[in-house]
């Protein structure tokens, strides 16, 4: 949509201020407004008709690989990680993970803007024997690891919970 500017001559458009001579402030408004009678007929949807669909932001497309590695040029025992369609979540997790590895000298990722969703995740390590697609497969190893042992630990305590405050057994008795 187009922005076009309009003069206050619209009923619902409130001023933005009054001059003496009370001439009200021209407004630039989207040409998706115009076709509604008034401000409460304008549904939000033909203000955004060019913004992406949600679902663009975490699936992948058919052409998109979800983690793409491009080698640094000027230091051989570092490289970058491009994941598609993440955000600081992932990327925070991956980046304190490989610093808790000896091998990795530096972790650090950078999201381009917000409405990109990617991030660029540079690994590099201590030494040229351990390859930085290493240190990510082993980080990415580590967390799942932790994963599961933190599912199998809250189930646990759910279950150990309901047997403690199991209510409904003891009035049946």
């Amino acid at each position: 949509l187009r922005p076009m500017r309009l003069a206050s001559f619209i009923p619902w458009m409130e001023p933005k201020f009054q001059t003496s001579n009370h001439l009200r402030e021209v407004e630039t408004i989207p040409l998706g407004w115009l076709n509604c009678k008034d401000k409460s007929d304008h549904n939000k949807s033909s203000i955004m008709a060019n913004a992406p669909e949600r679902s663009s932001a975490f699936i992948l497309d058919d052409d998109e690989e979800k983690i793409e590695y491009q080698a640094d040029t000027k230091v051989s025992n570092a490289g970058t990680f491009t994941f598609n369609k993440e955000d600081h979540t992932v990327a925070n997790l991956l980046r304190m993970q490989l610093l808790r590895d000896p091998a990795v000298k530096f972790a650090g990722y950078m999201h381009p803007h917000p409405l990109i969703h990617k991030i660029n995740l540079k690994v590099q390590t201590s030494t040229s024997q351990v390859a930085p697609a290493e240190t990510l497969s082993a980080a990415i190893e580590d967390l799942s690891n932790e994963t599961d042992h933190l599912i199998t630990q809250v189930t646990d305590a759910i279950d150990k919970w309901k047997r403690e405050n199991d209510t409904m057994g003891m009035l049946g008795e």
